[in-house]
């Protein structure tokens, strides 16, 4: 059964080519999947609720569900997507605080956003809800999980990311 209220919180913080565009593009797929762990994780941010279950995988926090549903959106013609609004205004208003979270991190970075980025942060945060602390310990947690990342995120960029994620509500 179609997803509409997944395909319409894609469209709204991503665009539908990251639906289209899924099966073919590894990027999109970890965008995509780092973007919805954050949206529905996180202290300020899980009032968007999907039943979808998430586990930690070789590149952070992964939904097999999720990947399924878009593999199968992808198959559909788009004329299929539509109707009313299926958002309430508090989701509309966590996707949009999400937008802001995403504008602050490329501020910090002084460049966008990109898919190692959304792992890094969708880690932190993975890490975070399962150790339910904030700092040191879960930088330590991220390099025992992430030691392949060691050299490019040094622990000022990840404690500078901790405090954004913190200030946003993700942590």
């Amino acid at each position: 059964m179609l997803d509409n209220k997944l395909f319409q919180v894609v469209k709204e913080v991503l665009n539908e080519d990251f639906i289209f565009k899924y099966p073919e593009d590894f990027k999109k797929r970890m965008i995509v999947q780092k973007t919805l762990y954050l949206l529905f994780h996180g202290r300020k941010t899980n009032q968007i609720r999907f039943p979808y279950k998430w586990s930690f995988y070789i590149r952070g926090p992964y939904s097999s569900d999720i990947a399924h549903m878009i593999y199968y959106m992808a198959e559909l013609d788009p004329i299929e997507f539509g109707g009313k609004n299926l958002l309430s205004s508090k989701e509309m208003e966590k996707i949009m605080e999400y937008k802001e979270f995403k504008k602050d991190i490329e501020k910090f970075k002084q460049n966008l956003i990109n898919e190692e980025d959304l792992e890094v942060l969708a880690t932190l945060t993975y890490i975070s809800s399962q150790l339910g602390e904030n700092g040191e310990k879960i930088i330590k947690k991220f390099y025992d999980h992430k030691p392949e990342l060691a050299d490019t995120y040094k622990r000022e960029k990840l404690s500078a990311f901790c405090v954004l994620l913190s200030e946003h509500g993700f942590m």
